[in-house]
């Protein structure tokens, strides 16, 4: 799950990714240039950018990782123009997953684990767009982030059942959180543009424990979304 809202909050819980963005950063840039470079032999002046009143949605993909262009998570972001300048939006994130194993062991002796994951997250934010050009458009904005996750282990052997709550390395957990980002979207066609984005974010994290009490951390660090947004205008 690489999505803004995952990968911002694992991030501010301490997972890496600087490296990641840079290089892909830079295939963004050469990508962006050379679009641009193909579109200045259209004639046409106007805008290709959203006007009051324009409605977007937009995914994240990854078109350098190396199982080629996928899209990269289950999150989906929707963003309300009211006016040139100003817009809010929303973004929300879901993911599940579910790995199982067995001993291979056959009968009473076979042990089998299933490990079930599910997180929730939603932000709603507010971006400043800058004039940019008529295709390049900059901005800036401020997101509060909100996230739940969900992780139990059922072990079955013969009769046997038990399911308990993940917890010891934090697979569960719920966090807060404010960020500010900015970022631009560069329109390759009407209503079509690519874009990426950096933040800075603050996380407050509870993780419950054993004794059903809960361990809390905030964590203040750069956020960079490793995947490229892709969005449409209408």
């Amino acid at each position: 799950m690489t999505s803004r809202f995952f990968y911002f909050i694992n991030r501010s819980r301490g997972g890496g990714g600087q490296k990641k963005f840079i290089n892909m950063f830079k295939k963004f840039v050469i990508l962006v240039v050379a679009v641009f470079t193909a579109s200045s032999y259209a004639q046409a002046q106007e805008s290709y950018k959203p006007a009051s009143g324009d409605f977007s949605v937009e995914v994240g993909v990854s078109p350098f990782s190396e199982d080629g262009p996928v899209v990269s998570d289950g999150s989906l972001t929707g963003t309300y123009f009211i006016s040139e300048k100003w817009a809010v939006r929303l973004e929300l994130g879901l993911d599940f997953a579910r790995d199982y194993f067995n001993n291979g062991e056959k009968g009473y002796d076979r042990v089998s684990v299933k490990e079930q994951t599910s997180v929730f997250a939603l932000s709603p934010g507010i971006s400043y767009y800058f004039s940019g050009t008529d295709r390049l458009s900059p901005f800036i904005g401020g997101a509060l982030l909100f996230a739940n996750s969900y992780a139990k282990e059922t072990t079955e052997q013969g009769n046997y059942s038990e399911t308990k709550t993940l917890i010891e390395n934090g697979e569960s957990f719920t966090a807060f959180g404010l960020g500010v980002y900015t970022g631009f979207d560069y329109y390759i066609a009407k209503k079509i543009y690519l874009g990426i984005e950096v933040g800075l974010i603050g996380v407050s994290t509870s993780i419950p424990t054993p004794d059903k009490s809960s361990v809390g951390a905030f964590n203040l660090s750069f956020a960079a979304n490793p995947s490229i947004r892709l969005g449409y205008s209408f």
